[in-house]
């Protein structure tokens, strides 16, 4: 393979490697056996520089389902393995896991222009601080989105994270809040993936003088967000109970409220939403008992007397 390109779910380009094919048909039985080995000597993944990687597919023991097994790659000094497996017929599912250990954060988050070129341009962005881990499992059926049901986790670790989009409004709006000496350094966050939306369970920037956790959801076509953000201190001295009270209080004063897309959030600051929020619940959905005197209850009782 010289230079070759495929779309799996995410565009492959500059596929430099070989590819080794074994198809076998039994006789009695509709789909073929078959075993692919892959060896890339280097390619792009959704911009992202992988070089080298190997991988093997097959349909060992279990006819029209090709396995994703003994998947091994490199990415900007990082580690990429992973596993899966895909019905080899008309609305199967498929099946992927994969995990991302130790990569560099900068190229990874912002790869350089896709071209032949750039080989040293992805060598100086790998020079940069900051260090990716990311595991990934998600399945769905062919062609149906809305089918689609996944988790995952990632972490950040010794990362400069002042210059991206979203810890960057999430730092400007927080300065509305409490001053802040240093940018963000670490993140991590865990969600779920449910048909066109990822749920965070939890997201959390933290820096040495100020950490931002929330939960939210966003979408997976369009990248929109709707994140719900809190501050606190974790240089602060551990409280107990005390501690978890001032928190609870303290979140319901003030909050961070994350919207637009993933390239361009937009944060602001949110004053009063928990006591709202709360005020909200309580009385929209009560509405006063209605009283009735005994003569009224005795006129509309039709139970019969006893005897």
């Amino acid at each position: 393979l010289h230079d070759a390109a495929a779309h799996v779910g995410v565009p492959i380009t500059q596929l430099q490697g070989d590819l080794d094919l074994r198809v076998v048909q039994f006789a009695g039985i509709d789909t073929p056996h078959l075993e692919l080995d892959l060896t890339a000597q280097r390619f792009r993944a959704a911009g992202r520089l992988v070089e080298p990687l190997s991988l093997r597919l097959s349909t060992d023991d279990q006819p029209g389902v090709l396995k994703l097994q003994d998947m091994h790659g490199q990415i900007y000094d990082g580690v990429l393995v992973g596993s899966g497996a895909l019905e080899l017929r008309p609305r199967g599912r498929y099946r992927l896991n994969l995990t991302l250990q130790d990569v560099a954060i900068e190229p990874f988050l912002d790869p350089p222009p896709d071209t032949d070129a750039d080989s040293d341009a992805d060598a100086s962005l790998s020079q940069e601080p900051g260090w990716l881990s990311a595991n990934l499992s998600v399945e769905a059926v062919y062609g149906r989105p809305h089918s689609r049901r996944g988790r995952g986790a990632l972490e950040i670790r010794d990362a400069r994270l002042y210059h991206r989009p979203l810890t960057m409004a999430l730092l400007q709006a927080a300065n509305l809040a409490l001053p802040i000496g240093s940018s963000f350094d670490r993140a991590e966050a865990r969600f779920l993936i449910l048909g066109d939306t990822v749920h965070f369970d939890a997201i959390r920037f933290e820096s040495p003088t100020v950490a931002i956790a929330g939960t939210g959801s966003m979408a997976y076509a369009t990248q929109t967000l709707a994140l719900t953000m809190y501050t606190r201190n974790p240089a602060a001295p551990n409280l107990g109970v005390i501690g978890d009270m001032f928190h609870i209080f303290k979140d319901q004063l003030l909050c961070i409220a994350v919207t637009g897309t993933l390239d361009q959030p937009q944060a602001k600051v949110v004053s009063f939403e928990g006591i709202r929020q709360s005020w909200n619940e309580l009385f929209s959905s009560r509405r006063p008992p209605v009283r009735r005197s005994a003569a009224a209850a005795r006129d509309t009782d039709t139970t019969p007397p006893s005897p």
